[in-house]
């Protein structure tokens, strides 16, 4: 993928580039803009506009509407606000979490934490808890997969929050949603959508209350005029996705990618069984991220040392921690990639390893 200056993007983890159906279509010109609650003709347009990727995003997902409300909020961080804070009730969160859920959750009195990369789980025996699961992480793409979020909400009893920002256009059917968990979260930057828009399954069964209040909530969960054009970008983004072809074409790149990093002796690879397939996740043996990341920038080549929202944060990876490599946790690097990155394979993969073999 390349931006202005020639620079080479490699940063799909943190933000995507818009995808080429939603670039077409802002191109175009013919946007809408009225508020889909008005009843004039232009409010009952975009309320068209609504219901129809409201229906478009339910069958995509494969989730019945009987059993699930959809909200479309600003991202993932809007929606742990939301969803971890549910007062009264006591939460469980794993040691490799995205950043922003310590913060979402740093002002509550009862939360435990679980490693299931290393296979603990505390000993706790709540009635009102609730499991928060990421699907993909963030640093590594290592996956957690559904199955074993599911026998973890068995264990627990547990309402169970599935952050799904990771997972579109990156895994193997990253559609296929399980109806027996509680709610599933998407950020729509993460996968080609416009910035500031994303989207929530939850459970009707569930007795959620809203973060952001006021004379409009959607599905009773939040307040706010609808983002009619966000909203639709995200079934552009969706769309844009449906090459069968497209993983295998992923996990080549991938394969590449990876044999980059092992030629390097500095640096450490680490691989997963169950992984993501746009992300190669390493360290440097001997030189902090820090200053590996000059190298690339100087080199026009733009990827990062983790989670973008833990920017300027001295404490280092906390997968590396988790996974007892805490003496180089502040050397990890992170390389991430999309559709657009394939198109351009042979350029990536060049200008990618004039840097690498200098590391």
């Amino acid at each position: 993928m390349k931006l202005t200056n020639n620079r080479l993007y490699l940063d799909f983890n943190a933000t995507s580039p818009l995808a080429s159906k939603v670039t077409d279509f802002l191109a175009g010109g013919d946007l809408f803009y009225a508020n889909p609650s008005s009843t004039h003709s232009s409010g009952k347009s975009s309320k068209k506009i609504f219901l129809e990727v409201y229906d478009f995003i339910f069958q995509f997902f494969n989730l019945p509407k009987t059993e699930f409300n959809l909200v479309f909020h600003s991202g993932a961080t809007e929606a742990l606000n939301t969803f971890l804070n549910q007062d009264g009730y006591d939460l469980l969160y794993s040691v490799t979490d995205h950043p922003s859920v310590k913060e979402v959750i740093k002002d509550k009195k009862r939360v435990f934490e679980y490693d299931f990369l290393n296979g603990i789980y505390p000993n706790i025996d709540r009635e009102k808890l609730i499991l928060n699961a990421t699907w993909v992480n963030n640093e590594s793409g290592v996956v957690h997969d559904l199955e074993s979020i599911k026998q973890l909400k068995k264990k627990y009893n547990a309402i169970t929050h599935v952050d799904c920002s990771q997972v579109v256009g990156k895994v193997k059917d990253f559609d296929k949603l399980d109806p027996f968990l509680d709610i599933y979260t998407f950020s729509g930057h993460k996968f080609g959508a416009l910035g500031n828009t994303g989207f929530s399954f939850v459970k009707k069964s569930l007795s959620i209350d809203p973060l952001i209040r006021g004379s409009l909530l959607h599905e009773g969960l939040r307040s706010g005029t609808l983002n009619t054009l966000g909203i639709y970008s995200l079934k552009l983004a969706l769309e844009d996705l449906t090459d069968q072809s497209y993983f295998t074409k992923l996990k080549s790149f991938q394969d590449k990618v990876f044999n980059l990093v092992k030629s390097n002796k500095n640096l450490n690879l680490l691989s997963f069984k169950k992984q993501s397939l746009n992300t190669c996740f390493f360290y440097h043996s001997k030189i902090s991220s820090d200053l590996n990341l000059v190298k690339f920038d100087m080199a026009q080549i733009d990827i990062s040392a983790g989670s973008a929202c833990s920017s300027g944060v001295s404490k280092g990876s906390p997968l590396l921690q988790a996974l007892g490599y805490g003496e180089y946790a502040k050397n990890g690097l992170r390389i991430s990639w999309g559709k657009e990155s394939l198109a351009n394979e042979d350029e990536v993969l060049q200008r990618l390893s004039q840097v690498i073999q200098k590391l």
